[in-house]
């Protein structure tokens, strides 16, 4: 169930509710593995589809994605006002994939299918739309297509650009889809910023085949530049790699490429911030023009490269700049010194300090001491998100590897149970009860309970009288049912005890003989 995923990956949509629209494609086959990435974060999903789209994919499937029935057809509920309309449930239309017909429509505000309604309420309610293309090249070339993808942008509706493979115009991607609803989904606070990130490692030339570089994967970066894409910033990642990432992507090789290319961009003007987490080489070599015979031994002269963000502090003393300190087996303590250093050197506003002779390079998870200016303290986070505490505060470590507990948490004692004079841990006695399994005040003519007269029990209009409805303590301590003869009282025998008739006790009193 969508339940046992939810908010598995993230909670950037956590309190969303998501309409995925689904149209006559084939690529609406993928609308399942999208609405479980969608529900991954957090997001509530409903599902509608065109009569189109049910034969290619069966509504089932969108229900058992989303948890929730699909809608084929508008009733009298009035579905789309219920989540498109105004006020309605709704925070955003994904429609997904959208045929060239849909789009036509939408664009010329025909309204004939359960699709194409939803849109045109969601249109008139303010309602975000996203619409994701899919069809073949040449339906996508044409010169109305087009036109109505641009109609739809004038009205304020997002198009997610398809990708143009084997002559057809392709669904996006998901993670590009689920980045783009996230982005207007999300806190937005860096709308109308550019931060330019750099990222992964450097690879120096030794000759035409070799090279010299390290084990960074440049994970760090692109996570950085997706999440500033995520809330709003316009994005420059210069990196060694070719991803097809949502963002602007400048590919480069070596340090001195690194150092051109960022210094080009910031000449352009307009940036904002420079996160500096690009593993650059301290090194680099003059190489050799034709590959260097193997065999033998062979001598390589290293220089020092050039620092990055020396130069761009030099060149930008306004610009807000983030740096990165890596190194091996320190202390927490040694490690903030050395990033202090480092931050009062390059006048950074924050520094990042990483041991990664403990792992981190390369790795899916890492563990950083963020250090930011202004005489903050340090903060630790622990793999994926920042901490909110500071360095100094102790915490112990629980199993769940790189958890913390909640500053709230306490540990909670019962207190100590009395020993009994014989060393012995004390009998807890029962809490009474107002009536036992076996004793329910009847009800008189009337329908109404019997009233209480006086203390020898409730009565009736017939003169049956009743006994209180409180437990009896036994010789034993036990509290017994109201009404029952004890063993040694007239009439009496083998009884059960209160604790017996709610299964509590495992062990039968004396007075009480439990059948084993």
């Amino acid at each position: 169930m969508p339940s046992d995923i939810t908010g598995s990956v993230s909670h950037t949509l956590a309190g969303k509710t998501i309409v995925v629209a689904v149209t006559g494609s084939i690529a609406a086959v993928r609308a399942v593995d999208l609405i479980r990435d969608l529900i991954r974060r957090g997001a509530a999903v409903h599902a509608v589809m065109s009569r189109a789209a049910e034969q290619i994919l069966h509504p089932y499937a969108l229900e058992y994605a989303s948890g929730n029935p699909a809608v084929t057809k508008i009733t009298g509920k009035v579905e789309h006002v219920e989540f498109c309309g105004v006020g309605g449930r709704a925070d955003l239309l994904l429609i997904a994939p959208a045929t060239a017909n849909t789009i036509g429509k939408i664009a010329l505000g025909i309204d004939d299918t359960p699709v194409t309604t939803y849109a045109t309420t969601a249109l008139g309610s303010g309602v975000p739309i996203v619409v994701v293309p899919a069809m073949h090249e040449a339906m996508y070339r044409h010169p109305a297509v087009m036109r109505n993808l641009e109609a739809l942008r004038s009205m304020g509706v997002v198009v997610v650009d398809p990708r143009i493979e084997e002559e057809k115009a392709k669904i996006a991607e998901n993670g590009t889809v689920v980045l783009e609803v996230e982005r207007l989904l999300g806190p937005n606070d860096l709308a109308g910023r550019r931060v330019l990130v750099t990222g992964g490692a450097t690879a120096e030339r030794v000759d035409p085949i070799r090279i010299l570089t390290n084990r960074a994967s440049g994970k760090t970066g692109v996570e950085i530049a997706l999440e500033a894409r995520r809330r709003g910033a316009d994005v420059t990642l210069v990196h060694r790699g070719h991803l097809g990432l949502p963002v602007k992507e400048v590919h480069v090789e070596g340090a001195e490429d690194m150092l051109r290319a960022v210094m080009a961009e910031l000449a352009g003007g307009g940036y904002d911030a420079i996160v500096a987490a690009a593993a650059v080489s301290d090194y680099t070599l003059d190489p050799s023009a034709e590959k260097i015979k193997s065999g033998g031994e062979v001598v390589l002269r290293l220089r020092p490269t050039s620092k990055i963000i020396a130069a761009v502090r030099a060149s930008h003393p306004e610009i807000k700049m983030v740096g990165f300190k890596a190194e091996t087996f320190l202390s927490d303590e040694e490690l903030i010194s050395r990033a202090r250093e480092s931050m009062e050197k390059n006048r950074l506003d924050i520094v990042v300090g990483n041991d990664v002779g403990k792992g981190g390079m390369g790795t899916e998870e890492n563990r950083v001491l963020s250090y930011p200016g202004r005489g903050r303290s340090p903060r630790s986070p622990e793999r994926k998100g920042l901490s909110e505490e500071p360095l100094s505060t102790p915490w112990r470590r629980s199993s769940h590897e790189g958890r913390r507990p909640s500053p709230h948490h306490r540990v909670l004692r019962r207190p100590a149970r009395p020993r009994s004079e014989a060393g012995g841990l004390g009998r807890r006695r029962p809490q009474p009860r107002l009536a036992g399994r076996h004793h329910r005040p009847k009800v008189g003519g009337d329908g109404r309970p019997p009233q209480r007269s006086g203390l020898g029990g409730a009565g009736d209009e017939e003169g049956r009288r009743y006994p209180r409805a409180v437990p009896r303590p036994g010789r034993d301590g036990a509290f017994y049912a109201p009404g029952v003869r004890l063993r040694g009282e007239r009439g009496g025998g083998p009884q059960l005890c209160l604790r017996h008739q709610r299964g509590l006790r495992p062990r039968p009193h004396r007075q009480c003989r439990r059948p084993r």
